[in-house]
């Protein structure tokens, strides 16, 4: 049992807030081991750091349950899908509270430090959220500032509470590797969505994410049935009468190449970055091993 449940008095909450947190242990994340690693390279010792990674895993979650409700992803088995959109908001305040409230009740010399950091990156994720759900993006440079801020703000919070939590002189590459791997494991992840065409809310909602840029420029000559459904000729349920033509355009159109090599791109620059920190070579490749679980 985490130690919020014991706040909460009514049983039926109680078990929901467990539920999801048990639902999101199962799944796996790497956001707690970013941070606890990070605290181990740059010498922390104290057990302590246990409750600033919890911290951080509950206001992840707290931000999946808003952003599948916002996505509209209703085929998820996630218990937060399972019960009604307000309800589900509440659960993810209490997640929200918890994570702050593990942050403040924690005893590093550099508490303060931390909970600004909490504050500021996840200030930053809000406006990538807001860019993402806006959907105005027209070109890679403005996926890109997207990216950075939606998925790299919350690789950077996990990276920079280990940090500093454990030393007073916190590089400034690790805030740069660490919007990095964001950008890969949100083009990853809108790679896997274009080809899920009727699984996921991305081509019902007209996300222009970076495989769908590519299908939208007049030049691609495979992108024309991806240009009429966004002119709005096409309805949704046509498209989705075409699925395995239209997953099939993605794959040999040069959309998920082209989306790859940008992926590749910020990912090695990551690395790179990685690799210029004053560590040892063991530490290096932890580091790259758990961001790389992401992608």
């Amino acid at each position: 049992m985490i130690a919020t449940e014991h706040l909460i008095q009514e049983k039926q909450l109680q078990q929901l807030y467990a539920d999801c947190f048990a639902y999101k242990k199962k799944q796996g994340s790497p956001f707690r081991l970013i941070t606890l690693q990070h605290y181990k390279v740059f010498g922390g010792t104290s057990p302590d750091i246990q409750q600033i990674a919890d911290a951080v895993e509950q206001l992840i979650l707290s931000l999946d349950i808003i952003d599948d409700w916002q996505d509209e992803d209703l085929a998820e088995a996630a218990p937060w899908m399972k019960i009604e959109k307000a309800q589900a908001l509440n659960i993810a305040l209490l997640f929200l509270n918890s994570s702050m409230n593990h942050i403040i009740a924690s005893s590093f010399q550099n508490q303060n430090a931390a909970a600004r950091c909490m504050h500021q990156c996840l200030n930053i994720s809000i406006e990538g959220q807001y860019l993402d759900i806006e959907n105005a993006i027209s070109n890679e440079e403005q996926y890109i500032i997207m990216c950075r801020k939606k998925s790299g703000s919350l690789l950077t919070l996990a990276s920079l509470l280990g940090s500093l939590l454990a030393t007073d002189n916190v590089p400034a590459c690790i805030a740069s590797y660490a919007s990095d791997m964001g950008v890969a494991a949100q083009i990853a992840n809108d790679m896997r969505d274009a080809v899920n065409i009727t699984g996921k809310s991305d081509w019902r909602k007209k996300k222009r994410t970076l495989p769908i840029l590519y299908l939208l420029h007049p030049k691609v000559e495979k992108g024309q049935l991806v240009r009429d459904y966004f002119a709005g000729t096409i309805s949704f349920e046509e498209l989705a009468e075409r699925e395995e033509e239209l997953v099939h355009i993605v794959k040999s159109s040069g959309a998920l190449v082209y989306a790859n090599a940008v992926r590749e791109l910020h990912q090695n620059q990551a690395i790179a970055a990685i690799d210029s920190l004053q560590v040892n070579r063991k530490s290096k490749q932890a580091l790259k091993e758990i961001f790389l679980q992401k992608l």
